[in-house]
């Protein structure tokens, strides 16, 4: 039995192709813009994408600290986000020119005192034409605590139609507050 298995897994990975990842990306590029929080404090937001071409790409955000530790990073195909859809862009110029307009600060909501707020007895923050929803674990206390601390905040598009809105905490750590939906 032991020799069949053998047998088996190097017919197996002999069929597999020697990579598994694409050589030479169709789609492959990179923004960068600082996130000034003071004259001492800034994190880097960085923006890439990869893929065999542009309309199959994968785009990645990633905020990182003065040392360089990546403090968040989140991964979506860019045919599942508005920005990327809308800018279609059909080569690495035109890929790196949207993901430019992907990290370009939303000088609407720069910091958690921004958000709409919260009345006491209601289920979620005040409902607006762009209504905005907390993330899951995200309870009215910790929003309040944000919001009146007016802590950093940025926003990016993070689907079809809405944005995600990351806080930084005063402990240096970053969390997704919530997302607010865009008209229509």
């Amino acid at each position: 039995m032991s020799k069949f298995k053998t047998l088996i897994t190097a017919m197996l990975l002999s069929a597999m192709p020697v990579s598994l990842v694409h050589a030479g990306s169709g789609c492959s590029a990179k923004a960068k813009q600082i996130w000034a929080l003071s004259v001492t404090q800034k994190l880097s937001v960085e923006a890439l994408s990869d893929g065999p071409s542009c309309s199959l790409a994968v785009v990645m955000l990633v905020i990182r600290n003065s040392k360089g530790e990546p403090l968040w990073i989140e991964s979506s195909k860019a045919s599942g986000v508005f920005t990327f859809t809308q800018a279609n862009p059909a080569n690495t110029k035109a890929m790196t020119e949207a993901l430019k307009e992907w990290i370009m600060k939303d000088d609407r909501l720069q910091q958690a005192g921004a958000l709409p707020d919260w009345k006491p007895g209601a289920d979620a923050p005040e409902a607006s034409e762009f209504p905005f929803y907390t993330d899951e674990g995200i309870t009215r206390d910790d929003y309040l605590n944000m919001r009146n601390a007016k802590l950093p905040m940025f926003c990016y598009v993070a689907g079809i139609e809405s944005e995600a809105c990351l806080v930084l905490n005063k402990d240096g750590t970053i969390v997704k507050v919530g997302s607010q939906s865009f008209p229509g």
